[in-house]
């Protein structure tokens, strides 16, 4: 699974730093020093969700967007790199509605900057379905703030971009009767691929127009769904439908 998205932790309104260890490189069993943390704010998030509802359920805001390099940056009239730059909006989500425009820059959320894009996950992902944020957004040299109440990933409307999909680098969406005919399929329910990023690690065995309707068995027909399916680290079974025919595929998910 992508395992970029993480949560938010807040402290007196400041962000905490800490981390717990939550795998240590080992070949026999014994500590060599090297591990693998998460922030703090992600655990935290987690539990409480956990204790609260049974699962884990993390915002989302239907955005594809990218880091802002120097040049960019200089292109868009900024004076510095700070920021995540909206490269495209999905039709139907939370950014959509909120009025979020191909060529923003978001700056801030809720007064906490946002340096990047792995810092804009970190606190979207920690935010539950249905909060109200306020968004600053830069939009052609211009400060403006947007209000948006951001959507859940069992939505059966979400869909999932290259940058925040359960399977790195591919985008996908539920089968609808808007769909179906743009990618020639039959299917009825399911999740299909609109789009691979040729670095995905799955872009040699997936591809657009696939429908993925089972993971291990399970149907998932929301990107939530498809999320809660996957089994990182192992070898994932998919029942897919692709040209007019359906089979296994064996995916190993990291």
């Amino acid at each position: 699974m992508n395992t970029s998205s993480a949560s938010f932790f807040a402290s007196s309104g400041s962000r905490s730093t800490a981390q717990f260890n939550t795998a240590i490189v080992s070949q026999t069993g014994g500590n060599i020093g090297i591990g693998f943390a998460i922030p703090s704010r992600l655990a935290h998030s987690v539990v409480l969700e956990l204790l609260e509802t049974g699962k884990v359920r993390r915002g989302y805001l239907g955005v594809s967007i990218s880091d802002l390099n120097p040049d960019m940056a200089e292109a868009f009239g900024l004076d510095s790199t700070r920021g995540a730059l909206v490269e495209g909006v999905q039709d139907n989500t939370p950014a959509a509605t909120a009025g979020i425009k191909r060529g923003d820059v978001i700056r801030s959320i809720d007064g906490q900057p946002v340096q990047n894009v792995a810092d804009l996950r970190l606190t979207i992902a920690a935010m539950r379905p249905g909060s109200e944020v306020d968004m600053e957004i830069l939009r052609e040299g211009e400060e403006i703030t947007l209000r948006v109440t951001l959507g859940s990933l069992d939505d059966p409307t979400a869909v999932a971009t290259v940058e925040d999909s359960p399977l790195e680098g591919i985008a996908l969406e539920p089968v609808s009767d808007a769909n179906r005919q743009q990618w020639n399929t039959e299917e009825e329910k399911g999740l299909v691929i609109t789009e691979v990023n040729p670095r995905s690690p799955y872009a040699s065995v997936l591809a657009p127009g696939m429908v993925i309707l089972e993971v291990n068995d399970v149907a998932v027909n929301t990107i939530g769904e498809l999320g809660a399916s996957l089994r990182s680290g192992r070898v994932n079974k998919l029942w897919v439908s692709f040209r007019g025919s359906r089979g296994f595929l064996a995916l190993r998910v990291r």
